[in-house]
């Protein structure tokens, strides 16, 4: 409320662990910022996007019991957790965006610049407790590495998410 500061929580953008250490004050903000024109100002924690369609479709396997080997890849987009990061800020005015990156120290640096100090919970990302989800990890990124025309194919499907970044 301090400002009519919003976070916009990406899914597979540390969304989870964002909302678990954020304190009431921004937790009234979250469902309200879609379209609010007194929000001054949003937060976005951006992913670099390679590895946040891995993570995304990992998600998308363990919570909907999917065999990963058996899935038909080349769909590229699964779920809220594989849809392109621009599609979740395409209502948003670049100029009213406080833009982080993850891998960047993104979260530490939101964390200092907005003064957040309920919680720190690291990652509260519920399926990082499923065993499985390494491996998967772990099959993908195999996956990935022996094709690198596929692996091509998924960056240049997230182009705009890598521009947005830059």
């Amino acid at each position: 409320s301090k400002g009519r500061i919003a976070i916009l929580l990406i899914p597979k953008n540390a969304s989870s662990t964002l909302s678990k250490n954020c304190s009431n004050a921004w937790r009234r903000e979250w469902y309200r910022h879609l379209h609010d024109t007194k929000i001054t100002k949003y937060v976005v924690l951006l992913r670099e996007p390679l590895r946040r369609w891995v993570s995304g479709v990992v998600e998308y396997c363990v919570k909907n019991k999917k065999d990963i080997r058996t899935l038909d890849l080349d769909k590229i987009v699964f779920d809220e957790h594989t849809v392109p990061q621009f599609e979740h800020c395409y209502f948003l005015n670049p100029d009213k965006c406080d833009f982080y990156v993850l891998e960047d120290n993104g979260i530490k640096e939101i964390y200092e610049n907005y003064d957040i100090k309920h919680g720190y919970v690291v990652n509260a990302n519920e399926a990082k407790e499923v065993k499985e989800k390494e491996m998967l990890i772990e099959w993908l990124n195999n996956y990935l590495s022996k094709n690198p025309d596929f692996r091509e194919k998924i960056k240049k499907f997230y182009a705009r998410d890598y521009s947005i970044i830059k």
